[in-house]
């Protein structure tokens, strides 16, 4: 699989979880582009692709990862195994007067190269996350994932997440039955 970032087990160490630095920049690129392209095209449905799709993917991801790296409101938390990054997680603050819980966290990108899944480090970065939010006064944290994917969203489950709201997209090119 395409998707496969680093090989072996974390039987022989155990992945440091840090805020990620200005030279981790090239790794979170491919970090990004293995979640966005790598991961989402082998767990989703192709036909569902057009509905997500931007004409140079390869610009956009480099220019979300700029922009989150020169945002103040973002944390990015990234997790480390010998000298590799096999996991990132990312967030931001909002504010939202108008809420009972008017500030929140929210988690925006969360993944971990599938060799490295099972063993605790996408809790552990989810949970440096957490933290910070909570440092920054945040009464709740907030989070998607596709609905397509799975394990993220029995990840989310698992850490006490409740589904809230269901995103759905359709494109106009379409002849719609008339009801008679």
């Amino acid at each position: 699989m395409g998707f496969s970032l680093e090989h072996g087990s974390l039987g022989d160490g155990s992945p440091h979880i840090r805020h990620a630095v200005r030279s981790d920049r090239d790794a979170l690129i491919r970090l990004h582009r293995a979640l966005y392209v790598d991961y989402r095209n082998h767990i989703g449905n192709a036909s569902l692709r057009p509905l997500v799709a931007y004409r140079d993917f390869a610009s956009v991801l480099v220019d979300d990862v700029d922009a989150m790296m020169n945002s103040r409101n973002t944390e990015i938390f990234v997790a480390e195994l010998r000298s590799v990054l096999i996991g990132y997680v990312t967030g931001r603050t909002e504010h939202d007067p108008r809420r009972e819980i008017s500030k929140k966290g929210v988690v925006e990108d969360w993944f971990v190269a599938p060799t490295h899944r099972g063993h605790g480090v996408g809790r552990a970065l989810f949970a440096n996350l957490a933290k910070r939010f909570a440092e920054r006064g945040c009464g709740l944290i907030e989070s998607t994932t596709w609905s397509f994917n799975r394990a993220g969203r029995a990840a989310h489950e698992r850490l006490g997440f409740k589904e809230i709201q269901v995103m759905y997209r359709m494109p106009l090119n379409l002849t719609y039955p008339t009801q008679t």
